[in-house]
This record gives C-alpha cells, structure tokens and sequence, in this order.
C-alpha cells in the first residue's frame, strides 16, 4: 500500500496578521514563536501534526510580504502571458535568492523570497491568512496575485485578530483568487474548527485526502484518549484535594487558638499547591505548557482559590447547595460524632461556631473545622500513630467541595478548548458577576451524580479507606460527562 502524500501547506500573508498562531493552531505545537510585535517570523520554519510518531500534515510558517506591489512588477516584466508566470515566480526566487548581483537600489525582497521558496520547490498548497477584523483594502491584491502566479491551490484563511467583522468585504475579492474560503479563529480554533480545515483541504486537492483523513481520524483519537487521561486525572487530583488533612503538633492542654490560625493558613496554602500541580497535569495532558493560560477563557481562574471573587462565581448557588443538604448533614453528622470540638475556621480568620444553622452553613465562606488527635477520626484516618495534634481536614463543607470541584472543572474543559497559538496578552481584571464556572450550569442528574461523587470521596476518607471499585466507576462516570458535555 501506498503512503499517503503529505499535505503541506504554506502559511503565507501579510505582516501580523495571526499567521504564526494560524501554524501553532494547525499543529499542536506550542513551540512556535508567537509576538504581538510585527515581523517576529523573520525566517521560514517547518511543523509538522504528528500521528503515532509520523508526520500526518506538514505546516511551514512564513514571514509577511513587505514589498509586493514591487516584487509583482518584477515578476509582471518577465511573463508576457499566463503560460509564463510560474517560472517567472521560479526566477525571481532564484534571482533574489541565490548570490546573483543584484542592481544598484533594487529590493532585496528577503521575506518574498522566503515564502516563495516553498511553493516553487515542492508541491505545497497556499493558507493564504487575511485578518477579517480589518476591511479589504486594494494594496492586499498584489500579495493574492503573486500566489496565483505560484500555481498552487490555496486556501484563504478568515482570522480575526479584533473585535470588528468585515469579512464581507474580504469574501469577494478572495473568491477570485482562492480554491476555497474558510473562517478560523487561531486563538478559538478547538477540535471542530481544525477537523473542518482539514476537510477542506482535502477537498482542495484529491490526492491530500487520505492523509487528510488520516489527520482526522488521529485528531478525533487523540482527543478520546486525552478525554479518558483528563478524567483520571481529574478523578485523582480533586480526591487529593477532598481528603488532604493538615497538622500541626499543639499541646495536649491549653489554648489551641493560636495553633489554629496557624494551621488554617498551612491549610489553605497547601490545597493552593494542589490545585496548582493539578492544573499543571491537565495542561500538559492535552498537550499546553504548563502555564497556559488563554485571558477569554481562564481570566477567573487565576483569582485565589480564597479570595471574595472565586467564591462568588465559582460552586454551586444557594438553592442548589440546599437540594443536598439532607446527604451533607448526614456526612458531616458522622464526621462531627467521630471529632467533638474545634472551631470552624474561615478564610484566615475565626468565624467561631459550627455549623449555626442551614443559611450560615450553606453561605460561609468557611474552609473546615480544626480538631483533635484525641478523637475516633484520628485513629481511623491515621492508624497506628500518636501524638498530640490539631487538624484541619478532610473537606467538610459542601461550599468549598464544589468550589474545588468547579474550578478543577473549568479548568479543564478550558484547557480542554484552549488553542495552541499561545496568546501574548496577560489575565484581565475579572469583573463577571454570578456563578461562572462549569458546576452551576450543569443539568440537575450531572450535578446529582457529582455530589454523590464528592461524598462518597469524603465518606471514604473518613473511614480510611480507597473508593469502592464501583464508587469509583460512578465517580469517573460523572467526572467524564462533565468535562465533555457541551
């Protein structure tokens, strides 16, 4: 059997208009230098999508056309018909890009040369890359018509750096010089958006089709085996956070409040650190650098896990939190028999009280309660040893499970979404008012089968013990629907 040919495409266009994020995108390859600065590809550069260690596209990033009113006029003196434009486009590459001489005050026309290459040497297809948040303007016709000279099929690629929309002007104009016209978001594009430029192009040029649908199948694959990999990960990571229990050697008589305030800050920086590492495990998962981070998506997300804000929008709202009261008071009913005493500790300062009442219970912002080494919980979750300690942990407020549990969950299935064309810009101010994240928005049995997940984690962890197989499978089930759901 025959291997497939292997699309190449020439990303191709003028100076700054996303054409780096464009390859980035395509190619899952967050290596590639991406600048608001004009002019950062100064050099053509090869990527390639991998499948199962073998190239399925070949994608080559390009620097932007500086004079092509100037190099068409070149190309225009030496091509009296269209029989001669190709080797035309052939010599001037050879011209201005071998050691030739060249005359006194001619161009050098360094980055024409460089996107040209490509298109004369090998059997490449066009990504020409317009912004489509900018109007189509006359001086972008001599980029188009050097390009058709070229002789390649080309694809126009309808990326929108801004917030305006004039692909209404653009359509015309590349229709007359384009095989096809596609709209892409490089900084948006999720799986669907690049499974239908695939398409695309494998509809632009019959024998690129098997390998375009070679490409497919691995992206949609990949993204499978990604999805079961989140899960697990998901599953593991938000149960480490659930079950983490922080202590503090304390006296065995006199005043524990000072320990206290201490230990809830011990507390609540350790669960910072877990949340991080399991972002971390999820970006690299689905193939980001660690510190990914797209301002439209995660901006909320990099809000303390503590602060005013991350409680107000993410979790669950009042009235939702009240449909599980009656299974979290008979959690923390037992876990309140087993470790008598102690104070509930909010976000760095003593509330005092337990419980109080269903309104303060559900609407604290409060982080657990400290307790005693003396007490059936300590000997059940850590057998065998002694000594006097106060504890804070395992998770036993509802609020604060979902907001663990919410923000691990936005997380994800941003991270999940998140293109590969890196954005340069910082996290924004967060200003959104309301619940956020994913937890709120899910269908009730979503929210039901999450919930019985998060106690049966606790139910567990209480009596020192792993989930049940069957708790597990359940756990993951629901865990899996929420990441994916759309």
């Amino acid at each position: 059997m025959s291997t497939p040919k292997l699309p190449t495409l020439v990303v191709v266009g003028h100076v700054n208009k996303g054409k780096s994020s464009v390859v980035a995108s395509l190619t899952e390859d967050a290596s590639v230098p991406i600048d608001r600065t004009p002019g950062t590809t100064a050099r053509s550069g090869s990527y390639a999508l991998m499948h199962e260690g073998q190239p399925v596209l070949r994608v080559i990033d390009t620097p932007g056309f500086q004079e092509a009113a100037a190099a068409l006029a070149w190309l225009r003196a030496r091509a009296s018909d269209a029989s001669e434009r190709q080797e035309a486009v052939r010599a001037f590459v050879e011209h201005f890009g071998g050691a030739a001489p060249r005359r006194l005050g001619e161009p050098d026309f360094e980055d024409e040369v460089e996107l040209l290459r490509p298109l004369v040497e090998g059997e490449a297809g066009v990504l020409y890359v317009v912004d489509a948040s900018r109007p189509y303007r006359p001086v972008h016709e001599a980029e188009m018509e050097i390009l058709r000279w070229a002789g390649q099929p080309g694809i126009a690629l309808l990326n929108r750096i801004g917030p305006q929309d004039h692909a209404g002007s653009w359509r015309p104009v590349l229709t007359q010089f384009f095989n096809a016209v596609h709209e892409f978001d490089a900084h948006q594009a999720g799986l669907d958006a690049r499974l239908r430029l695939l398409e695309v192009l494998g509809a632009v040029r019959s024998d690129w089709r098997p390998a375009a649908e070679t490409a497919i199948a691995h992206l949609r694959e990949q993204r499978a085996r990604r999805d079961r990999q989140a899960t697990e990960t998901l599953a593991e990571g938000i149960g480490v956070l659930l079950r983490h229990v922080e202590r503090k050697p304390a006296p065995p008589h006199g005043d524990s409040v000072g320990t206290d305030v201490e230990l809830a800050a011990d507390y609540q920086d350790a669960l910072r650190k877990l949340e991080a590492g399991l972002r971390r495990d999820l970006a690299e998962l689905y193939g980001h650098p660690a510190d990914a981070l797209a301002p439209s998506t995660l901006e909320l997300l990099s809000e303390d896990l503590f602060s005013e804000t991350s409680w107000r929008v993410f979790g669950l709202t009042r009235q939702q939190l009240t449909l599980y009261a009656a299974g979290w008071g008979a959690l923390l009913g037992g876990g309140l028999d087993l470790a008598v005493g102690g104070l509930s500790l909010g976000t760095g300062m003593l509330l005092g009280g337990l419980l109080g009442g269903a309104g303060a219970w559900f609407g604290g912002a409060r982080i657990g309660k400290a307790w005693d080494s003396q007490s059936a919980l300590f000997r059940r979750m850590f057998p065998g040893e002694t000594g006097h300690f106060r504890l804070i942990g395992p998770v036993a407020q509802p609020r604060l499970a979902w907001l663990l549990l919410d923000r691990a969950l936005t997380h994800a299935r941003a991270i999940r979404a998140l293109s590969h064309a890196r954005s340069a810009q910082g996290p924004s101010t967060p200003s959104a008012q309301g619940k956020q994240g994913v937890a709120a928005q899910l269908d009730k049995p979503q929210r039901d089968a999450l919930d019985r997940g998060l106690r049966a984690v606790l139910q567990a962890a209480q009596k020192g013990r792993p989930l049940a197989e069957d708790e597990e499978r359940a756990w993951q089930q629901a865990l899996h629907a929420a990441l994916t759901a759309d």
